[in-house]
């Protein structure tokens, strides 16, 4: 699969005709359409690269948590109905629907909503950063049309994670050394493939591209060509990152140490409550009416897995254009660009 990054700039066609943000051109003097970064563009090391992210965060914090935060509350509102603590209460076979009811709203839909807002936070944080105007509606847009080959994505890392460290790792039950070959093989398929979901959702679509030619007939033609096209650019995005990711392993595992460490956190303090034991601890040890309880874990909950998908696809997203810039020198590109945008502009005015 050749590398077409230097004959076609990778990005999503909804930024290709986005202006400046609202204000910025006027004020700074720029001719009116020349995009002006809001981050500047430049290589950076782990600690750079997480105060961006925090940076970012703060900068867009009501539209990407507030998105994500609505996205978690109805997953989180079936805590009381379904929880861990309704399994342990149940008896009977009333245990195994609330176990079933609880394996989709513990389980699932976590993965779809975790899914989707992270592709939504990856489509605002990159246009905020190349200071390209992107709209809540066409965000939400692209990323759902997007989310099933996110999701498959997200499944085939963790199936080549798990089945790297499992190779090693059953071995390693005889031979200890063979469980930190097993750590090692899984740190470096995690390491190759961490920036696939951003290169999916940011990159053109080379199949989409290639069959817009031919518009397919009838809905069984339909279902193949989107079936391709969603292997298609699923196979791109692994091959980007893994591409991407040649000479970083150490930047990568301290932004992805530094990472892990600011969200367990926040999921420790949204998992505790989901515990039972501890539940009923804090009941006994305080007259609190039990549904008070529960809706107040309910939005603690949804605010802090809003705070952690948005906080994970932001870093995610600034490795990935650090990632750029290094091996395919993204910042002077788009220096280049507005230069260019910024001299066509102004030369009706020179020439008076």
């Amino acid at each position: 699969m050749p590398d077409r990054a230097d004959a076609n700039e990778r990005m999503v066609p909804l930024f290709a005709a986005a202006g400046p943000q609202r204000g910025r051109g006027r004020r700074s003097g720029r001719a009116a359409g020349v995009p002006t970064a809001a981050v500047p563009l430049r290589p950076r090391g782990v600690g750079a690269i997480l105060d961006t992210g925090i940076e970012v965060l703060r900068a867009r914090f009501l539209v990407c948590v507030g998105t994500c935060v609505l996205l978690w509350l109805p997953v989180r509102s079936t805590y009381p109905l379904f929880g861990a603590h309704k399994f342990m209460a149940a008896g009977g076979p009333g245990q195994a629907s609330v176990l079933i009811w609880g394996v989709v709203t513990g389980v699932l839909l976590p993965v779809l909503i975790q899914t989707l807002g992270a592709a939504f936070v990856t489509l605002i944080v990159y246009g905020h950063m190349l200071g390209r105007a992107v709209s809540f509606g066409e965000a939400l847009r692209v990323s759902a049309g997007k989310l099933f080959a996110m999701l498959l994505v997200a499944f085939l890392t963790g199936m080549v994670v798990a089945g790297a460290m499992i190779v090693l790792g059953l071995p390693g039950l005889l031979c200890p050394p063979f469980l930190l070959a097993a750590l090692a093989l899984g740190l470096y398929a995690t390491w190759k493939l961490w920036i696939a979901p951003a290169a999916l959702m940011l990159e053109p679509s080379p199949g989409r591209a290639r069959y817009a030619r031919r518009p397919p007939r009838g809905a069984l033609e339909r279902l193949l060509v989107w079936s391709m096209i969603t292997l298609e650019d699923v196979g791109q995005a692994f091959f980007r990152s893994f591409r991407l990711n040649r000479a970083s392993f150490l930047r990568w595992l301290g932004v992805w140490a530094g990472q892990a460490l600011i969200v367990l956190m926040f999921q420790a303090v949204s998992s505790a409550g989901d515990q039972p034991q501890l539940r009923s601890a804090v009941l006994e040890a305080w007259p609190v009416d039990t549904r008070l309880f529960d809706t107040v874990h309910v939005l603690t909950s949804s605010l802090f897995l809003g705070l952690v998908t948005a906080f994970s696809a932001v870093v995610i997203t600034v490795f990935y254009l650090d990632a750029r810039i290094r091996t395919e020198g993204l910042d002077l590109r788009m220096r280049l660009e507005r230069l260019r945008m910024a001299h066509a502009g102004t030369a009706p005015e020179l020439a008076r």
